[in-house]
């Protein structure tokens, strides 16, 4: 009984890890999570509007005060956007449970990835409205295709997870197969015959393709306050200003994400230590792997089906 009660726990922690993506999709019956959603969305764009207010003193001031403020003000809009509704935060805690992670590499990732959003908003924005002079129908477009192939390279990451742990699954029910005793072949010290890549070599490959695939799928949906700052930062001439806010807003998101993520390699190495010996682990890790999978995979075609709607899929 214990057994799968512990499976059904850590598969709860992933489906409700990407909830707040798609609360946005559910059903219009108010609650309490709907609640807090649409208060922290309020806050967000009060802050907007703090950051438009800010770049606008400063351009008619100049002081390195206001500079500071606005920088301040960045700074705290990336930590408590991150709170809000997002498909990032859903991917990095799935990812995180669903695969072996120590700390540190859960807290690069969550790092990296707030990182990658930024610089990605300050490559579409800075350089669509330098080369298209300023045409804001062409840096929207962009802005919004840019969102598209995210949503589309999350949906193959799950496609990838889920098709990885689905082999990895009838792979173990496969008997091992019998081994020829007649081998003589020696091997010295000094032979140096390499015969493959050793296992951990294979998982270090694959590790780094899936952290390469989370931090494209995440990072390449650039946030709505920093599309706004640059936007605005660009049309009053203060695009040095703008970067440095877009800067400490990744900063700040950065901390609110990594949080998310030592919780979750936190809550993964609990349930694995609950879970006790490897027959149980043998079993239950790929098949979490296969339904975190899919859940990536849902989220991702979900969004990139509602992206072509009339409302955004994430209500920004």
């Amino acid at each position: 009984m214990r057994r799968p009660a512990l499976t059904l726990a850590l598969v709860a922690l992933a489906l409700s890890a990407v909830h707040s993506a798609w609360v946005a999709q559910a059903a219009p019956t108010p609650g309490v999570w709907d609640t807090v959603i649409a208060w922290i969305l309020e806050q967000q764009r009060l802050f907007h509007r703090d950051l438009a207010q800010h770049l606008r003193a400063l351009e008619a001031e100049g002081s390195a005060a206001v500079g500071f403020t606005l920088i301040g003000v960045s700074f705290l809009y990336g930590v408590f956007h991150a709170a809000g509704p997002g498909h990032g935060k859903a991917v990095i805690a799935t990812y995180l449970l669903t695969h072996e992670s120590n700390l540190k590499r859960g807290i690069l990732l969550a790092a990296a990835s707030s990182l990658v959003q930024g610089l990605v908003a300050i490559v579409l924005v800075t350089g669509l409205v330098s080369l298209a002079n300023g045409l804001e129908h062409d840096t929207n477009t962009a802005i919004r295709w840019s969102e598209r192939l995210s949503f589309a390279l999350l949906a193959g990451m799950g496609g990838l997870f889920a098709g990885r742990a689905a082999y990895d699954l009838v792979s173990r029910l496969r008997p091992a197969p019998l081994q020829a005793i007649g081998h003589r072949h020696i091997h010295g010290p000094g032979c140096g015959c390499a015969h493959g890549p050793t296992p951990r070599q294979i998982e270090g490959a694959h590790g780094l393709k899936s952290t390469l695939g989370v931090l494209l799928s995440v990072g390449l949906r650039p946030c709505s306050g920093a599309v706004l700052v640059l936007a605005l930062a660009n049309v009053l001439e203060l695009t040095g200003a703008g970067i440095a806010a877009v800067a400490a807003m990744s900063v700040g998101t950065a901390i609110t994400v990594a949080s998310l993520a030592v919780m979750t390699v936190k809550a993964r190495q609990w349930t694995v230590t609950l879970l006790g010996g490897r027959s149980r682990r043998r079993w239950i890790g790929p098949a979490v792997t296969l339904i975190g999978g899919l859940v990536i995979l849902l989220l991702g075609l979900s969004l990139l089906i509602a992206s072509f709607g009339p409302q955004h899929p994430l209500r920004l």
